[in-house]
């Protein structure tokens, strides 16, 4: 945690840009700060989503391949099989389809195609390779 702060208002905030899920930024804005950025010049990007960041406090990006938003995935909890003395026998999985991220949260949050695309424009930028 104190590493992070300080790259993002303390002695590292000048060669880290700090961007966050934010209910004011749109997803397809959510890369434009770096735009300009050059990892030639020394600078960096610290990116964060979910969590603390997130109105739903969701802590993970699971993605779907095919299209590469979170929606329509297996629900990730199983329903758990007990004895009599509340012992666990196995888990059944869930076979339930839903979305990670609540539906008003989804369009601040970039596909996982853009995250890469972005991280890739960015790295691509370094003459030295990345």
């Amino acid at each position: 945690a104190e590493l992070k702060q300080s790259m993002i208002n303390g002695s590292l905030a000048s060669k880290y840009t700090f961007l966050h899920q934010d209910p004011e930024v749109m997803a397809e804005n959510f890369y434009d700060p770096i735009q300009d950025l050059d990892p030639d010049d020394g600078k960096k990007v610290l990116a964060c989503f979910g969590g603390e960041y997130s109105t739903s406090g969701n802590d993970n990006m699971p993605y779907r391949g095919v299209d590469s938003t979170y929606l329509g995935r297996h629900c990730s909890v199983g329903i758990v099989d007990k004895d009599e003395d509340d012992v666990t026998l196995g888990i059944t999985p869930n076979t339930t389809i839903c979305n990670h991220w609540p539906e008003e949260e989804l369009k601040n949050v970039p596909k996982m195609r853009q995250n890469i695309e972005e991280a890739l424009k960015f790295l691509s930028k370094d003459d030295d390779g990345f």
